[in-house]
């Protein structure tokens, strides 16, 4: 593990937090990875970054420089890791970053040449950030990126305005916040066939099992379809 500082942090809504964290040395990772983090004396935890290893080659993107890394913690009301993290983490307070982790990461050799259709639950739309980043920095493809981000209440999409930004910036970007309905199926209906497309699908556990058999109905192939088997959304500790 490596020592990062607390550079940033900023509190959306319902108790979620976004941090931006400057690791001590290089830290590398890939679009759509994670990283286990100590905060305080607590044990470590998985938390997805939120923002592409290289988005800082594009200012509109508004993102961090490589040695930064951005976090999305929600207090999830235990007094463990992230209620730490939410409710007393302070700017210069040092945590432990382990190495990146996860196979649900954005390839530009597998993936820049078809579109992207990203599909997120609550939280689980870090991670997709990131993806959606590393896609927009790739000025040569243009692919078509299509985000349909979930959430029970409008309050719950934090950083909506963020992506409606990216979408009157970014021509071949879309962005479709889905309320109190289930994402996976506004995504799935949403496109005639699937099958020339690169899926990312990252939130709750049930998630994934209720929206792959969805999309592979509407084409897609199971190669295509990318997510990590364990509890994406990092607000639960």
């Amino acid at each position: 593990m490596i020592s990062a500082s607390v550079k940033n942090k900023q509190d959306i809504r319902h108790g979620i937090r976004v941090l931006q964290l400057e690791a001590t040395t290089e830290f590398s990772w890939k679009a759509g990875q994670y990283t286990r983090l100590t905060f305080g004396n607590f044990p470590p935890r998985p938390y997805s970054i939120a923002n592409a290893p290289n988005s800082h080659a594009h200012a509109q993107l508004h993102a961090a420089p490589h040695s930064l890394i951005e976090i999305h913690v929600k207090d999830s009301g235990t007094n463990g890791a992230s209620t730490y993290a939410v409710k007393h983490l302070k700017p210069g307070e040092t945590v432990k970053i382990g190495e990146a982790e996860g196979e649900s990461f954005y390839n530009a050799e597998r993936d820049s040449t078809r579109p992207l259709l990203l599909i997120g639950g609550g939280l689980g739309v870090a991670p997709l950030k990131a993806i959606a980043e590393e896609a927009l920095l790739n000025i040569k493809t243009a692919q078509p990126v299509y985000l349909y981000w979930g959430a029970r209440q409008a309050d719950d999409l934090y950083i909506a305005d963020y992506f409606h930004g990216l979408a009157k910036t970014h021509a071949h970007f879309h962005f479709v916040p889905v309320i109190g309905g289930m994402v996976g199926e506004s995504a799935a209906a949403g496109f005639d066939n699937l099958k020339g497309l690169s899926i990312f699908i990252a939130g709750p556990e049930a998630l994934s099992a209720a929206t792959i058999p969805l999309l592979l109905q509407k084409g897609a192939k199971k190669a295509h379809i990318h997510y990590d088997e364990f509890k994406r959304t990092t607000g639960t500790a």
